[in-house]
């Protein structure tokens, strides 16, 4: 049984998800699972009011800024999540309607370019609050995180073309067996599909990175500018619809390979991740509006 195939079906559902999670040290007795657990949106924000220090009036004067600003985030937000789901839909159809792919592709561009605005708009009322010395220590945060992402490109990039037996190739090796009941032949085509692929799934992972780096920079530093996250913003959207592009490819050529009742399996993981992250959106919003 192939240790490589779980990556191939789950790189399509787990991959962007975890790239943009703080680093972890690992420690004694940490399972090679354990690499992919990440803090949640709620633990890294407090993390980064930790380290910055503000004082009793900067919180006080933060959180009327984000008051004001919150509802017309979200509803950025949502606009956003709606164009990535339209176009995570069509990937998954394997839709070869040209002209929706266009448009649910320039629609995720619209979106990420909408939500930029919002945020940079957030930051320049932020920006007077914040001193010379908290911007840095949000820099320093900013590049901790992008290098634990790169880390995290660089796990997903070694499991695609490893053979090494351990917990993580174990523990997915028998989910594949187990759950999918997936053959030896099935097993070798995967992993003919997975190898062809790795390559552009990691170019393209890094691009979208890059992208996002330069948003958050853009959006983030004191002397950024709406433009410039604007900019940043289609870099981002146009980056990670290639790599929706190559996922997709990929997801159709792993979906050739299963039988019907494999296919529908790998589907219903797919609808119960959604359920989960929508769930997970809504308890950090609900958070989110406890302490602002």
């Amino acid at each position: 049984m192939s240790k490589k195939l779980a990556i191939g079906v789950l790189i399509l559902s787990v991959v962007l998800g975890v790239l943009l999670a703080a680093p972890r040290r690992p420690t004694a007795g940490t399972v090679a699972l354990d690499a992919w657990h990440h803090p949640s949106p709620v633990e890294v924000f407090a993390d980064l009011l930790r380290r910055l220090e503000l004082t009793d009036e900067q919180k006080e004067a933060a959180r009327a800024v984000i008051r004001t600003h919150r509802d017309a985030l979200e509803e950025a937000a949502d606009l956003n999540r709606a164009a990535h789901d339209q176009l995570r839909d069509l990937v998954r159809a394997s839709s070869e309607d040209g002209a929706a792919r266009a448009a649910a592709e320039q629609a995720h561009v619209d979106a990420e370019v909408n939500l930029a605005r919002e945020r940079a708009g957030l930051w320049v009322d932020l920006a007077p609050i914040l001193t010379v010395e908290q911007y840095g220590v949000l820099a320093a945060f900013r590049e901790e995180r992008f290098s634990g992402a790169r880390q995290r490109i660089a796990v997903v990039s070694v499991r695609l073309g490893s053979e090494t037996t351990g917990p993580f190739h174990a523990v997915m090796a028998r989910l594949a067996a187990d759950w999918l009941g997936i053959t030896t032949e099935q097993s070798a085509a995967i992993r003919a599909a997975v190898q062809r692929h790795a390559p552009a799934i990691e170019a393209q992972l890094m691009d979208v990175l890059n992208a996002h780096e330069e948003l958050f920079a853009a959006i983030q530093g004191p002397g950024g500018s709406e433009a410039a996250a604007v900019g940043a913003a289609g870099m981002v959207a146009r980056a990670e619809n290639r790599l929706a592009a190559t996922i997709g490819v990929l997801y159709a050529d792993v979906m050739q390979e299963l039988n019907g009742p494999q296919r529908l399996l790998v589907k219903l993981f797919g609808e119960r991740r959604d359920e989960r992250q929508a769930r997970r959106r809504e308890a950090v919003r609900t958070i989110m509006h406890e302490l602002f």
